[in-house]
């Protein structure tokens, strides 16, 4: 901001460029074999300024339908061909933007799962024999889910859990869909997270240091957790943890800090995490020159005492 306003100064006027935001920055998800598949991919300007842009990909499996897009809110979507593909194969790539605010590559693995759709929707009479399933191997559960026939197996046939699936099979969060219906149909227990420490307190910042806050999963499922900061000077390694981030069930988050966006005082500001209507914080307390703040402190203080005796 301090090398901007110089700028300015100068007469060196600038144009504002977006903020790139991409939704997901990954991609990782299974497709039935010999199916055409549609996802799309949330691309936004997180300061207001429109973007513009063209996509493309590098594998001709994945084609991105409309190629331009522009404003602040765009989709761009992608065509996923698995025809003559067996099963356990990878179809691999990255989609590039070439945007106003620069380039940004968004890598994808599609999974082939050989799986007979008829046999798999036969088996599951129940909503148990789905919850099985998704405990041994959540991306097989993720991939079935995903099914367009997936409301014709046995246990579907339940007019409750239709209209439970018809609610919550909205968007494009499908991992996040599927662990919202599993807790809603099969009485899962909710997949949770906890932060190891809720403040960080610091009196002096070290130049260059990562400093880690440990994110610790709870129960079994999917979890995916956006990261994001209130603070200019907090610099965070990922706004997004994915469920296979996790290590044991356990995942490091690492951020610097930018000691000269600090200001002489006490700066607070917080780290948060989200995963659906689950939040948690971590508060960061960053002192610096403290004696500035109470001598400024003292000054006010001694102002006001002048002002009242002058008055009485």
């Amino acid at each position: 901001m301090r090398e901007r306003i110089n700028r300015l100064a100068k007469g060196i006027i600038e144009e504002e460029l977006p903020i790139l935001v991409c939704e997901p920055d990954n991609i990782e998800l299974p497709i039935k074999m010999d199916e055409a598949v549609r996802f799309e991919i949330e691309v936004r300007s997180d300061n207001k300024v429109p973007l513009r842009g063209v996509a493309y990909s590098d594998n001709i499996r994945v084609r991105v339908v409309d190629a331009t897009f522009g404003g602040i809110k765009n989709k761009v979507v992608l065509e996923i061909n698995s025809k003559n593909l067996s099963g356990e194969e990878k179809i691999e790539g990255i989609i590039t933007l070439v945007t106003n605010a620069g380039e940004r590559d968004i890598p994808y693995t599609f999974y082939i799962k050989n799986t007979d759709t008829v046999l798999v929707l036969e088996s599951l009479k129940t909503v148990d024999d789905f919850m099985v399933i998704a405990k041994e191997d959540i991306n097989i559960a993720l991939a079935i889910f995903m099914y367009k026939d997936f409301c014709k197996s046995g246990f579907m046939k339940d007019l409750r859990y239709q209209k439970i699936y018809e609610v919550l099979n909205k968007g494009n969060n499908f991992r996040l869909n599927l662990e919202n219906f599993l807790q809603a149909v099969g009485n899962k227990e909710a997949v949770n997270f906890l932060l190891e420490s809720d403040s960080l307190y610091l009196n002096t910042v070290e130049e260059d240091r990562v400093y880690t806050v440990k994110v610790h999963k709870e129960n079994w499922g999917l979890l995916d957790i956006d990261v994001s900061t209130n603070a200019g000077f907090i610099k965070l390694n990922t706004d997004k943890i994915k469920n296979e981030n996790f290590e044991d069930n356990t995942f490091e988050l690492g951020f610097t800090i930018d000691s000269e966006l600090l200001q002489d005082r006490k700066n607070v500001a917080s780290i948060r995490f989200g995963n659906g209507l689950n939040e948690k914080y971590l508060e960061v307390v960053i002192n610096k020159n403290l004696e500035k703040e109470y001598q400024r402190e003292a000054r006010i203080f001694e102002r006001k005492t002048v002002d009242q005796l002058c008055k009485a």
